[in-house]
């Protein structure tokens, strides 16, 4: 779903990479989400709170891809120069206001209709709130159960936050969440 009135760039960089992720030049953003052969990064971060549930994000109706749906805590595209972990922070202060230590959860190979992206996602642990989130990003941004929204369906939610979810179950199911939580605690 592509929104023509929006208030993203569509001249922004991003980093062009070939099916093995190798650096392959740059792409710009209207190319890369209209084109799946022209493959580019992208980063996730879920934020979970200490009752593990997940923080989404309703996306702006100005996003030019899926305006309206709900999103994971954290999305966004790996600039040419930056590393997933750099783009990663630099999306968390964006849109949350603030940067959250990070672990890495998986590297992904996502395609979808219009678009392909080399994905790495990422996990934090903060009990918001959030009262600086980006509004031009995001509409509302709140914690909810994440088993329930997957089996109520009671998000409209992105092809990205989907399958960010289904990645996220392995994360939760190895204990790597309890040891993230148990971590913050500690601090």
């Amino acid at each position: 779903m592509y929104n023509a009135n929006t208030t993203d760039d569509q001249q922004e960089l991003f980093v062009l990479v070939d099916e093995h992720d190798e650096v392959i030049g740059t792409v710009l953003r209207k190319d890369a989400h209209s084109n799946p052969k022209l493959i580019h990064r992208s980063v996730g971060v879920l934020v979970f709170n200490a009752k593990k549930q997940l923080l989404f994000q309703k996306r702006s109706k100005t996003k030019d891809t899926f305006p309206g749906y709900w999103g994971i805590s954290v999305g966004g595209h790996v600039n040419v120069g930056q590393t997933y972990e750099e783009a990663a922070k630099r999306e968390m202060e964006e849109e949350l206001g603030k940067v959250l230590e990070i672990v890495e959860v998986k590297k992904h190979l996502m395609r979808e209709k219009g678009e392909t992206e080399w994905g790495m996602l990422f996990a934090a642990v903060d009990d918001g709130p959030f009262p600086n989130f980006n509004q031009t990003e995001a509409d509302a941004v709140d914690f909810f159960d994440m088993q329930e929204v997957l089996e109520k369906r009671t998000l409209q939610l992105t092809p990205a936050a989907k399958k960010s979810l289904e990645l996220a179950r392995d994360f939760i199911d190895s204990g790597k969440l309890d040891q993230l939580i148990a971590q913050k605690e500690q601090q």
